[in-house]
């Protein structure tokens, strides 16, 4: 948000149907969960981004960090890690340079394995983003024991800050709590060029939302990296 300039970027998996057309991830995770088909499409959606993001290292003069969305299901698998460590390597891709977004749902779970997998991403050098924060019913003192990197803001803490005190205050404090641990904050579902402005005053270095871009090809995102986005927010 100081500069408007691109920091990362999320892939997002579509499933072009052929009667249905194109569905969204909320249509058929959760299938491919119960299948097991997630751990296939889970390894292709992430050796896909990282084999896009590794060819803008020759025709951009800057490339944003790639956040890459994880099932419990990926987490709960004992190889998984070594997966993504192998990806990296594939591509010559820094880990430094990759983040695995997990739901908040997903980190509280008691599930000794996925706990293991989270903390052997991180320590392989992987940055780890609580996602959707706000959405479940976790204790706040999770966010001290889980190896998380960055907190990313449900859109539900920053509907109506701009106009309600009370959303404010909610608001402010989740990131306060957020940045004494250490954790960047990421607002999400940002629209208006006001609630970029508040939750930057606020304290938030980083936004995501339609204001800034909507879902597109590999092809327009590496367009759209060529230059700042002109918000108006700074």
């Amino acid at each position: 948000l100081a500069d408007s300039s691109v920091a990362a970027v999320e892939a997002l998996v579509r499933w072009r149907h052929p009667t249905l057309g194109l569905l969204r991830p909320d249509q058929f995770v959760t299938l491919a969960e119960e299948t097991g088909v997630i751990h296939d499409l889970g390894r292709e959606v992430l050796d896909d981004s990282l084999a896009v993001a590794a060819t803008w290292g020759s025709s951009l003069p800057r490339v944003p960090r790639i956040c890459v969305n994880v099932s419990p299901v990926q987490l709960s698998d004992p190889g998984f890690a070594a997966d993504v460590v192998a990806a990296l390597r594939r591509h010559n891709f820094a880990p430094g340079r990759l983040t695995l977004e997990v739901t908040e749902s997903a980190a509280i779970e008691t599930d000794p394995q996925m706990h293991l997998t989270l903390r052997a991403l991180h320590e392989s050098g992987v940055s780890l983003a609580l996602d959707d924060f706000g959405t479940g019913y976790s204790s706040l003192s999770y966010l001290a024991r889980l190896p998380v990197d960055i907190l990313k803001l449900d859109q539900t803490f920053i509907a109506g800050i701009e106009t309600d005190p009370a959303q404010a205050r909610l608001t402010e404090g989740v990131i306060r709590l957020a940045s004494s641990l250490g954790l960047a904050v990421v607002a999400e579902g940002i629209e208006e060029i006001v609630q970029a402005q508040e939750v930057q005053r606020l304290g938030v270095a980083f936004a995501q939302g339609y204001l800034f871009g909507s879902p597109m090809s590999p092809d327009a995102l590496a367009q759209l990296l060529t230059r700042d986005l002109p918000t108006g927010v700074v």
